[in-house]
């Protein structure tokens, strides 16, 4: 992690005052106690509690000998310092309070509409026109997952959701559409990216489960590539419709491709793909070919 720019620790739980807090190169102490550069009132956290530096490039938590202890994914601490990766969760005090760390894009996100920089130019990327590559994705069984978790934690899911799919789609230059509650349709220049920022966002998710076991996040993306047929800051037509119509062919943690998707970007040698067979697809005449992206 050596660009430490965006960094910021989720607060999951244990106090209310704020809910994240931005990291930067300057060493930020936690504690109960006034002295704290973040002060948490909870009175199993001791005064000054923990103290998060950059070591090597890399954020580093170390325990200040705290009375009930802090643990990075509930491994416990001494007072040396251990280095901190994307999703890990701190545990202060026993799990009183709960705090997970993630990187926000270095970049205005391509979803914010007229936006405008510092030197009057707006940073929304260019709308792609021509040839598109469109991706939809959207969460498996998301009503179930609401019902499970409850409306409060389920929406902590879907932010986290929202924001580790929208950073992979900045990485690789796409173009966010709209978000549709539990997914999102995306347009990319380049079938490639495409496919590379669905494989990403899928190992995202993997490693995001991996830390989250009780709230995992499982989604499929289905990909088709053809003219743009576009309506201000949208897309419609046949191509945008069999984008959609594969996605729904997936199953959860899938990526599906149509075949011309598959036809553009086979031949470098890269991308793995296993062949599903020809299926319908709900209100498109005919058979398609589809074939799912082989990513884990």
């Amino acid at each position: 992690m050596n660009d430490i720019y965006g960094h910021v620790l989720i607060v999951e739980r244990g106090f209310d005052s704020l809910s994240e807090i931005e990291l930067t190169n300057k060493t930020v102490t936690l504690g109960r106690g006034r002295a704290a550069d973040v002060v948490i009132d909870n009175s199993y956290v001791s005064s000054i509690h923990a103290e998060i530096s950059v070591l090597e490039g890399q954020f580093a938590i170390r325990d200040l000998d705290s009375t009930n202890g802090t643990s990075v994914n509930g491994k416990p601490l001494s007072q040396e310092k251990i280095k901190l990766n994307i999703e890990d969760k701190i545990q202060l005090a026993d799990g009183e309070v709960v705090l997970r760390l993630v990187k926000q894009s270095s970049k205005d996100p391509a979803y914010i509409k007229d936006n405008i920089g510092d030197e009057g130019v707006s940073s929304k990327k260019p709308f792609p026109t021509g040839t598109v590559t469109f991706m939809f994705t959207d969460i498996y069984e998301s009503s179930s997952m609401v019902d499970r978790l409850g409306d409060n934690k389920a929406r902590i899911v879907l932010r986290d959701h929202e924001r580790i799919t929208r950073q992979e789609i900045e990485k690789h230059n796409g173009y966010e559409v709209k978000a549709q509650g539990d997914g999102f349709m995306v347009a990319f220049s380049s079938a490639r990216e495409a496919i590379q920022c669905s494989i990403s966002i899928q190992s995202a998710l993997s490693r995001y489960r991996i830390v989250n076991p009780d709230q995992p996040i499982n989604v499929r993306i289905g990909l088709n590539t053809g003219e743009a047929i576009t309506d201000e800051n949208d897309f419609f037509g046949k191509s945008v419709i069999i984008a959609a119509r594969v996605s729904s062919k997936a199953d959860k943690d899938e990526i599906y491709v149509s075949s011309l998707t598959r036809q553009i970007t086979e031949s470098a040698g890269d991308i793995n793909f296993e062949d599903k067979g020809e299926v319908t697809l709900k209100g498109l005449s005919g058979v398609h070919t589809i074939s799912a992206v082989v990513w884990e």
